[in-house]
């Protein structure tokens, strides 16, 4: 689900203390942007060279075989934004690990990446021994054939995504079969450490909030991933203000799940007005729009809206 605490998961219970390399995948993410390319590059003098600039992969790929013990984090953010077989291309059969954490089918690199490769090698002696010694064990790869790529032991690839984001694209089962998969749950308790403010009388427990509305979430699209996470919003004084619960915790309710929603039965957007005996809907403008007297509507409608969920304010709030 949305704010989860994926990224946050990995920097702590994984890669903590590590070397870290990190790049976020999106629509226009292809091979040249996660691997490299040649490049127009100036130099001191003004004048301009095109020389091979090394992106995410082969700056991780490097460090792991120049540094072989010391663990590098290769981490991919929102990994299914981007086109997985486009942006991997042949990198995703090395994925594959034996029992020693190495590839297990090497990789021939492109003819500029390997160009880069053998002189990267060849510049670094730590790098140069610790591939010569492990590339003895596979056949057909020489001691200094540098342009075959293979996956060290102390390179780590992690990834994050959200299945539910609507700009995301489709990952086959070749792709996804090769790596391991760890759901991240919601985490009420943690969540129970943030508090909805609207106003000095209305206060709410974040955590509450969400697993009411989860609740509802979850009967009306039959989908978890939509829910809200524990860190879908993460104030650092852990307050969310009533501006903050309005443009990102209700636009996101409305615009992503409810605003279809016209039946009162399906959706949580109602509210009970002070001189009507029933609930009525409202949508997600009203919440910015002005009574009579000039006041906002907002925290006429909030309370009502929380009251319909079940949810009171806290004490002495």
């Amino acid at each position: 689900s949305p704010g989860s605490g994926k990224s946050y998961k990995i920097d702590e219970t994984y890669a903590n203390g590590q070397a870290q390399i990190r790049v976020t995948f999106h629509p226009d993410s292809d091979y040249n942007s996660f691997v490299g390319s040649y490049k127009p590059v100036s130099d001191v003098d003004g004048n301009i060279h095109y020389n091979f600039v090394p992106q995410a992969f082969t700056n991780a790929y490097l460090s792991a075989w120049c540094q072989p013990n010391r663990a590098v984090f290769l981490i991919v953010e929102e990994i299914n934004r981007g086109n997985c077989a486009q942006v991997f291309g042949d990198l995703f059969q090395g994925l594959d690990r034996n029992a020693d954490g190495y590839s297990v089918y090497p990789i021939d690199a492109d003819t500029d990446l390997a160009k880069y490769l053998r002189k990267a090698f060849g510049e670094n002696p730590v790098a140069t021994d610790e591939f010569t010694r492990e590339v003895g064990k596979y056949k057909n790869v020489g001691p200094t054939d540098f342009h075959k790529i293979i996956l060290p032991r102390n390179l780590y690839l992690y990834a994050t995504m959200n299945t539910s984001d609507q700009s995301l694209f489709p990952m086959d089962s070749a792709f996804k079969r090769r790596w391991d998969w760890e759901y991240v749950p919601i985490d009420y308790e943690d969540a129970d450490q943030f508090t909805i403010v609207l106003n000095n009388d209305y206060t709410y427990r974040w955590g509450r909030f969400i697993e009411c509305v989860n609740r509802f979430i979850v009967e009306l699209t039959g989908s978890e991933d939509k829910q809200l996470g524990n860190r879908f919003v993460n104030p650092p004084d852990r307050i969310i203000t009533l501006n903050m619960f309005k443009s990102k915790v209700l636009f996101y309710l409305w615009s992503e799940i409810y605003k279809n929603e016209t039946d009162k039965d399906q959706s949580i957007f109602q509210y009970q007005p002070a001189d009507a005996p029933d609930t009525v809907l409202f949508t997600f403008s009203h919440l910015y729009e002005k009574d009579p007297e000039g006041t906002n509507r907002d925290l006429t409608i909030l309370p009502s809206f929380m009251r319909q969920l079940g949810l009171e304010p806290l004490p002495n709030s």
